[in-house]
């Protein structure tokens, strides 16, 4: 007979902390992007 183990404990503390890894990176992505583009608009303004 094989035993079933349930990691339901260890999956549910991991998925909040991966989806606000992924929530940080998509932010702080938008602002380095952000950043350059005002660097650029900043180059060719003046």
């Amino acid at each position: 007979m094989t035993t079933h183990t349930t990691n339901s404990a260890a999956e549910s503390t991991t998925r909040p902390v991966e989806r606000t890894v992924t929530i940080v990176l998509i932010l702080s992505a938008l602002a380095g992007f952000a950043w350059v583009g005002s660097m650029v608009f900043s180059a060719l303004r003046g």
